[in-house]
């Protein structure tokens, strides 16, 4: 089954309460609530925005803020990213969400091998948390489009592979970005994605838009219709997959653009 949704309200919404029945009537069953720039939610507002996002059928998943570092050099840094991470998780389990993502974290000159073992480590100790409050959600760690970010496909398998139920994320255009153009064929789609089924076959969570990109990487994300990557080949692959697949529109026309991908697969 498919779950196509935008990463956050629709955009002629008033807000999430108003936006949750906009995206039933619309004929689409997902959304990424945005913690990108910090939490301000109520629980209790959390609580009642997931019972209407069950009673209009729309799969719930969070991202935690964008300044998230599990490498960081600094101690502070370090304790505040686990702290993010926690008050996302208890975001969620009020908003009765399936997917917990987030970004890893930065290079910092280090070599991929000393990042991945901090990173893992720290992350450990966050999904513990997690666990310990009972809280039942997938953590999903998300590629990353920018060279000095860590977050290749490869290295992300590298962590979910040694903490249970932490995921990858694929983000389309981030690879495109990070790979200067990788998806110029049905086949390099394919290619990324068998990488992933290498890790599990269980399900797919992943971000979809267009994007501009420079030597260093990811710049900005553009509507679907710029063809960078192409969703049309992308949809050629996905349709052969009979696991559950999530597809969160970032594009700038986020809702609008989540329809587009609904039409190319035919549903």
């Amino acid at each position: 089954m498919f779950y196509l949704g935008p990463a956050g309200a629709p955009l002629d919404a008033k807000g999430m309460e108003d936006g949750l029945p906009m995206l039933k009537e619309m004929g689409l069953n997902a959304m990424e609530v945005q913690y990108t720039r910090g939490i301000q939610t109520k629980l209790e507002t959390a609580e009642r925005l997931g019972r209407i996002a069950k009673e209009n059928g729309i799969r719930i998943s969070c991202h935690a803020p964008y300044y998230i570092n599990l490498n960081s050099r600094d101690k502070g840094v370090l304790k505040k990213s686990c702290t993010w991470i926690h008050r996302t998780a208890e975001m969620m389990n009020a908003w009765g969400g399936y997917m917990l993502v987030h970004h890893p974290g930065f290079m910092h000159g280090m070599k991929p091998s000393a990042v991945t073992r901090n990173v893992k480590r720290r992350l450990a100790g966050c999904v513990k948390r997690i666990r310990d409050e009972g809280w039942e959600m997938f953590i999903g760690l998300e590629m990353t489009g920018k060279l000095a970010g860590f977050g290749t496909l490869d290295e992300i398998i590298r962590i979910c592979q040694d903490i249970e139920g932490v995921y990858p994320v694929i983000d389309w255009a981030h690879a495109h970005a990070r790979d200067q153009g990788r998806f110029k064929r049905v086949q390099d789609f394919e290619d990324l994605l068998r990488e992933y089924e290498e890790f599990t076959t269980d399900f797919l969570h992943c971000h979809f838009s267009c994007i501009e990109y420079g030597e260093r990487g990811e710049r900005k994300h553009l509507e679907i219709e710029a063809r960078s990557p192409d969703f049309a080949k992308l949809a050629t692959v996905l349709k052969k997959r009979e696991y559950d697949i999530t597809i969160i529109s970032e594009s700038p026309v986020r809702d609008r653009d989540s329809l587009k991908m609904k039409r190319i697969l035919g549903r």
